[in-house]
């Protein structure tokens, strides 16, 4: 459920993002609810992302960290193709202690 969640995307766009601007998606808990060769649209992170892109905001990095066992071949077959080029897959889980290799921030 997303309804916690309050963006901006007219501010983002009109203040944050500008020609040559990058763009990251860090997603600490990326089950993306794969079902059988599909995956669930409904997914949190697939509905955020998507909710950017329908107002031109595109991210050229999306770090996808899971602790659950992927095949990485599904993964890339199965997420939508404007994510396949961006999309780094990372099969473990994510650390908060300060230092440690698996926190995505230090």
């Amino acid at each position: 459920n997303l309804d916690y969640q309050i963006v901006d995307h007219g501010h983002i766009c009109r203040n944050a993002v500008h020609k040559h601007s990058r763009t990251v998606f860090i997603d600490m808990g990326a089950t993306y609810n794969f079902e059988d060769d599909t995956i669930n649209q409904n997914s949190p992170a697939l509905r955020v992302i998507e909710s950017y892109r329908k107002y031109g905001i595109h991210f050229d990095h999306i770090y996808a960290y899971e602790a659950m066992q992927w095949d990485v071949e599904r993964v890339y077959k199965t997420i939508p193709k404007h994510m396949q080029q961006s999309l780094h897959w990372i099969n473990m889980p994510v650390s908060g202690i300060d230092g440690d290799d698996k926190n995505p921030f230090t």
